[in-house]
């Protein structure tokens, strides 16, 4: 019997009064019957009461009345919606009126709802059935008031509606009245699927999908499925590495595909200062991404908003900024810590390599040195006070440039090709006289340089020198011009001067510092066929004051120095000579390469050039002898800015150039000339400005014969020429215009076989 119904048996004497007052006549025992609702407390009408044979069904007040014996009796209460409800009572025939109240509890529909897709349980849906509401738990599941057997809608904003129909649930109800079990109601989620690409068509991957509270990331193909998104709710596809988009609402569509345009920071790159701009720049978001400019130092960068970027170049200091999102191009400029450029031919714009770049800071001092590489370039990494550069290249003008900022520096450097003459030291004592030779250089149309003795073949200087040796040994005697005022003038008329030095043959020294000269057996000073002593070229304290008298020279203005003598004296018996180390051949070419080296760098931080006088002779004699004297091509000229073989015809011995089929070489110049430039060409590098015999030797040499001598010279290669003559006396016709035109026959230079 349920806990909410209530059974009353009324004493004959109650009984009696109800019917008096009821006006009802004593008849016989009667059950009444009163059902209500547990759940709202309203009365159950039509429910069937059955009493055996006996049926009756409550009125619209629940009640129901039945007319029975006095006996034991079961009760079967069957009520649409409830369950069915039996009880057992007992009549006497004292008890004249029964009382049945019963509380009925409704019928519950309990389920759970699972999505058709994937079996997972699905929560927070609305369940109806007839009037009734309920919702689905965390794990799908419901329990629902079942009074009346109707169609069960389940339904949600993330699911497509579902009914399950009444006749199905009908068919659940059992013979009391209840369902038989919980039932399964599959419902469809609403899934929306599609794509997030970029506009090149790559796929997005991890960008977030949500739909209110669902959300999803796209996987490795850009592709992402979102279940159950709710009718109404905004789709927004966001990613970091991307700009936002709308939000598109969502109405139940099925493919809902974005493109994202990525966050890109557009940089272009220049150089403070100059606004050049900066190639092969390196640009970093701090993560893995690298980037480097383009020759128009710009690059573009994939970069979240907010992050830091760094942009770096070698020479640089590194700059540093916070992209914020923007489309605009994004400019910046690096500060400079280095000095770089290229040195280039004016005109051609053709590289100049291993041209010697002084690098002077404040407070000057000595410069440091470097050279342009095969590409005409320079790079001083650390160029934090530098203040200018001197730059100089065999065959170009000298070039100071002032650094007003770091960076990149350029420049071009012009040709320059020395066409000089020789003056004696003797003229020095004749201003009038120098003065007509420079006029006479100024007034050509070819010549540009002079090559005046300082220190000449009796070894005088041409100035009071401030050596200490040069002081103590009388090095200067008065007499010659000041030489600063010789300077002065030349430069005046844009002329091109070259100190001649005479190097180991060396009077004065030898005389003054006997224990620096060469001697002889019997110990007494060597002579050489002018009758003069020479120092000894093992002697550093030789070297050291020859390179002291050339770096005065320099000092004084003169725009290169050149070296005489450059070998071991010749005249004599060699065994009758004594110098402070053995003479052999493998310790004279060391001398003569170790005094030009150290001259060389002596001379390198100035703003002078350095070149050497050597025997013609010399070009052809092969590098495995040195003629007994030192003196090998290969050696000095690796260390000399130019190199001036004396190529005259006189010196040469007849038969020297017999296998060219030339006879007798004083009478062939232009030949002698051209083929010894050819053979000092393919032997080095450096420039080569040969000395040209102006003067007569066993054979008159006329203008023509001079002609020939430079138009082989030049034919042949050099960078240039100069003309010797002792006297300082030359021909006005060696140097005009279109001189060629005054020969009778014009040499014109051999042809080689090979290319004919």
């Amino acid at each position: 019997m349920s806990k909410a119904c209530r059974l009353r048996v009324l004493p004959i004497f109650n009984l009696l009064v109800l019917l008096l007052l009821g006006g009802c006549a004593l008849g016989s025992p009667r059950l009444e019957v009163a059902l209500t609702d547990a759940r709202s407390g309203e009365p159950v009408a039509q429910a069937q009461v059955v009493i055996g044979e006996l049926t009756a069904a409550t009125d619209e007040h629940g009640a129901a009345r039945v007319d029975l014996e006095p006996g034991e009796y079961r009760v079967i209460i069957r009520a649409e919606g409830y369950p069915v409800e039996e009880q057992a009572f007992a009549l006497s025939s004292q008890d004249r009126l029964y009382a049945l109240d019963l509380a009925l509890e409704p019928r519950t529909l309990v389920g759970q709802v699972l999505a058709e897709d994937d079996m997972t349980p699905l929560s927070g849906l609305d369940v109806v059935l007839g009037g009734e509401r309920a919702s689905t738990d965390s794990e799908g599941r419901f329990s629902i008031i079942a009074r009346q057997i109707t169609d069960l809608q389940v339904s949600s904003s993330s699911i497509v509606t579902t009914t399950v129909a009444a006749d199905q649930l009908a068919a659940a109800v059992g013979e009391d009245g209840l369902f038989d079990g919980p039932i399964d109601v599959m419902a469809l989620p609403r899934v929306l699927v599609g794509s997030i690409l970029e506009p090149d068509g790559t796929p997005v991957v991890g960008a977030e999908v949500t739909a209110g509270d669902i959300r999803v990331v796209s996987d490795d193909r850009g592709s992402y499925t979102l279940r159950l998104a709710p009718l109404g709710a905004a789709i927004a596809v966001v990613s970091p590495a991307h700009r936002p988009t709308d939000a598109m609402p969502y109405t139940g569509q099925s493919e809902y595909s974005v493109t994202l345009e990525p966050y890109v920071a557009d940089l272009s790159v220049a150089e403070e200062g100059s606004g050049a701009p900066l190639a092969g720049v390196s640009i970093s978001d701090g993560q893995a991404t690298v980037i480097t400019t383009d020759e128009q130092g710009v690059a573009r960068l994939r970069v979240a908003p907010g992050s830091q970027i760094a942009v770096a170049a070698s020479g640089y200091l590194t700059a540093t900024l916070v992209y914020e999102g923007q489309r605009e191009l994004i400019s910046l400029t690096l500060v400079p810590t280095m000095l770089q450029g290229v040195l280039s031919e004016a005109g051609s714009g053709a590289p100049v390599a291993d041209a010697l770049v002084q690098v002077f800071r404040e407070g000057e001092g000595s410069p440091e040195l470097l050279r342009t590489d095969g590409e005409g370039r320079y790079i001083i990494p650390d160029a934090t006070g530098v203040t200018r550069l001197f730059v100089k290249a065999p065959g170009y003008d000298r070039l100071e440039l002032t650094v007003d900022r770091l960076g990149r520096l350029d420049a071009t450097l012009s040709p320059f090709t020395s066409y000089g003459i020789y003056i004696p030291f003797g003229l020095l004592s004749l201003p009038d006289r120098i003065y007509e030779l420079l006029d006479f250089v100024q007034a050509s149309p070819v010549l540009n340089t002079v090559v005046i003795d300082v220190k000449g073949d009796w070894a005088q200087i041409a100035w009071p020198s401030d050596l200490p040796i040069a002081q103590e040994i009388g090095a200067w005697v008065p007499g010659p011009m000041d030489i600063e005022q010789v300077l002065s003038a030349a430069h005046e008329r844009d002329i091109y001067t070259i100190a001649r030095v005479v190097t180991f043959k060396d009077r004065v020294l030898a005389q003054g510092r006997p224990e620096w000269a060469v001697h002889t057996q019997s110990g007494a000073l060597y002579l050489d066929g002018e009758n003069l002593p020479w120092g000894d070229p093992f002697r550093r304290e030789v070297w050291d004051y020859n390179i002291g008298i050339a770096l005065e020279a320099i000092a004084k203005g003169f725009d290169e120095v050149q070296f005489d003598y450059l070998r071991f004296p010749s005249e004599g018996r060699v065994s009758d000579r004594v110098y402070s180390v053995e003479s052999t051949f493998e310790s004279r070419v060391a001398a003569m390469e170790g005094f030009c080296a150290a001259a060389y760098a002596a001379i390198e931080p100035t703003p002078a050039f350095v070149s050497a006088d050597i025997f013609g002779l010399t070009v052809w004699v092969d590098a495995s002898r040195d003629m007994g004297i030192g003196q090998r091509l290969d050696d000095i000229a690796a260390h000399m800015d130019y190199i001036s073989p004396m190529l005259y015809p006189q010196t040469f011995n007849p038969a020297t150039l017999q296998s060219l089929g030339i006879s007798d070489v004083e009478l062939y110049p232009y030949e002698t000339l051209y083929y010894s430039i050819q053979k000092t060409l393919s032997r080095t590098n450096t420039r080569v400005r040969p000395w040209l015999q102006h003067y007569s030797g066993r054979y008159t040499y006329g203008l023509d014969e001079l002609l020939r001598q430079r138009k082989g010279a030049e034919d042949g290669g050099s960078t240039g020429w100069l003309f010797w003559n002792a006297k300082g006396s030359y021909l006005d016709e060696l140097f005009i215009d279109d001189p060629y035109s005054q020969m009778p026959v014009i040499p014109m230079p051999p042809v080689d076989e090979e290319e004919e």
